[in-house]
């Protein structure tokens, strides 16, 4: 079951270079085509630059991060400019920004020391050999202020499975902002958990027990501290990768609700798709679109509204993937 209205795009942050816009240090781009031809029907993208919204200019002369003192520090090397401080209060206060714009993912681009989430080079002040543990400044800003947000690089989401993970909690942050809205309560929660559980399952246990407990105990807290609590379970644990066994558990778990409706053939056809799944024989796609289809047939309403069926959208074909 999908909240999202078929011709509704969700706000999403990216680099700007990674949409086309000459915003890099030599004029140009690194258009990613992944985002502007196919994610681009989905999601509404907010195109930011940190280094050309602080007025560096384009084209402009090159950063990297050095450490100064155990201190990190971002250089223009060409001029000795140091300019740490400046993009810290422009990233603080861009942050804030689309925090009240309310987005729910972003994705930055690699090996910049502004926007890079991770391994960048991080020189010393005598130019030996760099360290490869360099976070640029925004991106750890961002990570920092809002942890719950989806973040990734284009460069990893060329990997099908943090792909896949990755798009799947843009839709669940939206879709569990939009369920709550204008106002929380207990009765929005349930139902959403009700639609959610299974996509919590395959990524992490421990979380579905500490969630299906918050929801039954809810009624003893106040809504907000109930459902700020539940996000951050929500979204920790999507972070979490899937693995096959933890799917085939949830595929199991959804196949116990067919006991007594369904016919013993397709029980049969059901049972060999999971584990032909199990053997690696067939993508995701396959006993999930079996269960889809039997449970409208045989119109079992819970497991058809269930969002571990319909995560994304369809032709993101993200699924036949893992």
């Amino acid at each position: 079951m999908m909240v999202v209205a078929p011709d509704e795009k969700i706000p999403i942050g990216v680099s700007s270079c990674l949409v086309g816009e000459n915003v890099r240090y030599d004029g140009g781009h690194k258009k990613d085509r992944f985002i502007t031809d196919i994610l681009s029907s989905y999601f509404d993208f907010v195109p930011i630059c940190p280094e050309t919204e602080l007025g560096l200019g384009i084209p402009r002369p090159t950063l990297r991060l050095e450490k100064i003192n155990d201190t990190l520090h971002l250089i223009q090397p060409k001029n000795k400019n140091n300019i740490t401080d400046k993009m810290q209060r422009y990233s603080n206060r861009k942050v804030t920004e689309l925090i009240c714009r309310k987005i729910y993912g972003y994705i930055l681009k690699s090996r910049s020391p502004s926007c890079g989430m991770g391994g960048l080079n991080v020189y010393t002040n005598n130019d030996s050999s760099p360290d490869t543990n360099g976070i640029g400044i925004f991106a750890a800003t961002i990570m920092n202020k809002w942890p719950l947000l989806p973040i990734e690089e284009e460069g990893r989401l060329s990997n099908l499975s943090l792909r896949e993970n990755w798009v799947k909690r843009v839709f669940c942050y939206y879709n569990f902002e939009q369920s709550m809205f204008p106002k929380p309560s207990m009765g929005k929660l349930v139902a959403f958990h009700s639609r959610y559980k299974f996509s919590v399952l395959c990524h992490h246990e421990p979380s579905y027990r500490q969630m299906g407990r918050l929801v039954a105990e809810g009624k003893k807290s106040p809504i907000k501290e109930v459902t700020d609590e539940y996000k951050k379970l929500f979204m920790t644990a999507l972070k979490r990768e899937a693995t096959r066994g933890q799917h085939i558990n949830v595929l199991e778990h959804l196949l116990g609700f067919f006991k007594k409706e369904i016919s013993t053939a397709a029980k049969r056809e059901l049972i060999q798709s999971i584990e032909d799944y199990r053997q690696g024989y067939v993508p995701l796609i396959v006993p999930v679109t079996l269960i889809h289809h039997y449970s409208k047939v045989y119109k079992l309403e819970y497991v058809a509204q269930q969002a571990y069926l319909n995560p994304h959208p369809s032709q993101l074909a993200l699924l036949s993937c893992i």
